[in-house]
């Protein structure tokens, strides 16, 4: 089982590791990533598209899917979702500017949440497009 403490020490300590300032680089390539689960809840699927900017032209898609290694716990998404993440993300060869996650980032209690735990894994920018608040 997954040690809670121990998980909210490594997500405060990842939080003070973010930037959160854009470095004004361009931005040519965009991508999105979003995953979904099975009924039953043992397996996600993860898939990924990236895009030319701003003419948003599909460059590259991916897809992963894999059996699911814990619950879902509040404030801990990145921990059942982001080995998904990690899987479709690994397949893209044209790595974008920006990822844009359905999750969210620093609105979490912590500041860590799925896009900002999958983009500073990746050293990449990310913003989080969850579909609620925390």
């Amino acid at each position: 089982m997954i040690n809670l403490a121990r998980a909210i020490r490594i997500q405060e300590e990842s939080a003070s590791r973010l930037i959160l300032e854009w470095t004004g680089d361009e931005v040519r390539l965009v991508g999105g990533a979003d995953c979904s689960f099975d009924q039953q809840g043992s397996r996600i699927g993860a898939a990924a598209v990236v895009l030319t900017f701003p003419g948003l032209e599909v460059v590259e898609t991916a897809q992963a899917v894999r059996r699911v290694a814990l619950p879902y716990i509040p404030g801990f998404l990145s921990l059942r979702e982001g080995p998904a993440y990690f899987e479709v993300l690994g397949k893209i060869v044209n790595q974008p500017d920006v990822w844009l996650f359905d999750g969210n980032g620093i609105a979490h209690p912590r500041r860590m949440g799925l896009a900002s735990y999958v983009g500073l894994s990746l050293d990449r920018p990310s913003i989080g497009c969850a579909k609620s608040a925390f």
